[in-house]
Order: C-alpha cells, then structure tokens, then sequence
C-alpha cells in the first residue's frame, strides 16, 4: 500500500493546472515534480503550485525514483510515444484522452502495460464525475426503461490558424480527436457494449483534419447521435432519451454538474457541484487502484478506451483520414 502517492506531471500546459489544482482536495497523494522542455513554464508551474522537483527533460522526471505515477498532459500526438516511455520505467501512468491517435497505438500500450504489470489509465475524467456517476445509478436502476436515443452536441469556434495545433494534421488535429471523443466515450458508457453500425458525415478542411464530424453509432435498436464543430459555438448538452422516461445533462455535458430525469418512476433536478477543478475524482480512483494492485480503474477500463479510440478510428476512415 502506498501512503502517499508521488505524482510527477509531463507537460504543464492549461489542462494541467486542472489536475494540479485538483490535487489540493486528494488526499494520499502529492505532486513531487513536474517537467517541461520550455525551462520558464516549468518553473511558474513548480513555483505556483509549490512543487519540489523541476525537469527540463521528460527522460530525467521518469527515471526519478521518488516518482509512483506520471500524468502525461502532452499533445496528443506525442502521447503513444510518452506513455511507452513511462511503462519503459516501471511508471503507471494517467494519460490525458485520448490516449493516443488510434486503435492500433492504444493496444500496443496496453499490452506493454500487461507486460509490465502496471496500472495504465486514460484521463477520461467526466466518467468519474458525481453527477455523471448519479446517471450511470439511475440507468442501472432502470429509471427510464430501455435507451433508445442519445443526442449530444460539442462545438466551439477555434482560432482559424493552420498552425494551431487543432487544424495541423501533424498534431492529431481535428474536431473528433480533441473533442468529440468526450461525445463518443459517455455515449460508449451507456451502452456498455461495442457498436453495431457506425455512420459518419465528416467536413474535412484545407488542412486534411475534421473540422466538423456528424455521427449516428447504433447498439441494437438504439442510437448516439452527435456533432462535434470547431466551426462554431453549439449549445454543449447532451439528452439520454429511455422507453420510459428522458435524462438531461445542462451544457457542458463534458463537465456536468447539473441534470434532471423525468419518467414515471422519478421526476428531479439535481446539482452536483465539484469540490475543485473536477479532476479530483479520477485522480482518487487511481491512487486508489494503485494502492490496491489493480491494473485500471472500473470506472473507465482498458476495454472502454479501446473501444472509443476504435470508434474514432472508423469515423476517421469515412472521411479518408488515418493517424
């Protein structure tokens, strides 16, 4: 058993203030380094959030032996390539979603984390949230009898800049890497099977990445249907539609905290605010799988992020686009 989880951070950009923010509520656990190839971000990062080691190579916070377990917060591109060299060392590892670029990287590390006999998660936080936990309760309850329908939308309007890393093919650009995965894993979560039939309508821009991705992915009878846009701000919710009754998720969907459910047998409103960033809650059921020797969390397992990056994968093909 651990007693205190020693966390080093690779990459120390926006998403990682989250999990470092998120760090002040867990208990058990600690932020002993972080590192970072730009020397100066590294050391506002340390200095913010009162770490004690400081790496100017992702190579040298690895090897440290006061390390438990590394997030890794890089560029998606750079992620299959990250985590290897983590499992390499012996570190588990969180990875920020989505795990890698497609299917094929995803199991490779897997089963170099089987190989390893390490603990391999991808960040896919929102599954770990209360209120999304309370909404997995309802459907094992069967609150509203059998789905039958999911609709969701995520859009925002990017920076029209073929260097940002959304538009650059080099950098796993596009809508369905960065943001309609969070579309495809929580539509995932609810079916709790692979899909059936997979239909996509994808706007593939200058750059050859998705800048916009419409799906409909049925499991039997039922069906997720989504868009996911960097083209424009959409209303971020999402709607669980049951034989007998309808789940609500207010936007941001991805990051809910209030949802209502209305059927026959139940008919509330209820609001689960987070106690920091949100990120609390995955980071405590890795420490605490860590602690006790499992190999992922139940909460989002290896199976789970396969299937979703899988998804991804035959969404992307439709529109002649292959990491």
């Amino acid at each position: 058993m651990l007693n205190d989880c020693r966390w080093g951070i690779i990459a120390p950009g926006r998403i990682a203030h989250n999990f470092a923010k998120a760090m002040s509520v867990v208990k058990d656990a600690n932020i002993e380094a972080v590192a970072s190839n730009n020397k100066q971000r590294c050391q506002k990062f340390a200095q913010e959030y009162d770490i004690p080691k400081q790496y100017n190579a992702y190579k040298d916070l690895i090897a440290d032996p006061d390390i438990d377990a590394i997030y890794i917060a890089n560029p998606h591109a750079f992620h299959a390539e990250t985590v290897a060299l983590c499992l390499n060392a012996n570190k588990p590892v969180m990875c920020e979603k989505p795990i890698t670029l497609n299917h094929k990287q995803a199991l490779q590390l897997f089963e170099l984390a089987a190989q390893k006999n390490l603990l391999l998660m991808e960040a896919m936080w929102t599954k770990f949230l209360p209120a999304w936990q309370q909404i997995y309760q309802w459907l094992d309850e069967n609150k509203i009898g059998d789905i039958q329908l999911v609709q969701s939308n995520f859009g925002y309007k990017a920076e029209d800049d073929p260097e940002n890393r959304l538009f650059n093919r080099a950098l796993g650009g596009g809508s369905l890497l960065d943001i309609g995965i969070y579309n495809i894993a929580l539509g995932q979560s609810l079916f709790k099977t692979a899909p059936d039939n997979i239909q996509a309508d994808v706007l593939v821009g200058a750059t050859r990445v998705d800048e916009r991705a419409s799906a409909e992915i049925r499991y039997g009878a039922a069906v997720n249907q989504f868009t996911c846009t960097l083209l424009t701000d959409t209303k971020n919710n999402m709607t669980i539609y049951g034989s007998d009754g309808v789940i609500h998720i207010d936007d941001p969907f991805f990051a809910a905290t209030d949802i209502q459910i209305s059927s026959n047998q139940q008919d509330d409103r209820l609001s689960f605010p987070f106690e920091s960033t949100g990120f609390e809650y995955q980071i405590r059921a890795f420490v605490k799988a860590l602690a006790s020797g499992k190999k992922e969390c139940v909460e989002h397992t290896t199976v789970d992020t396969l299937l979703n990056i899988e998804t991804v994968d035959r969404l992307l093909k439709a529109a002649n686009i292959e990491y």
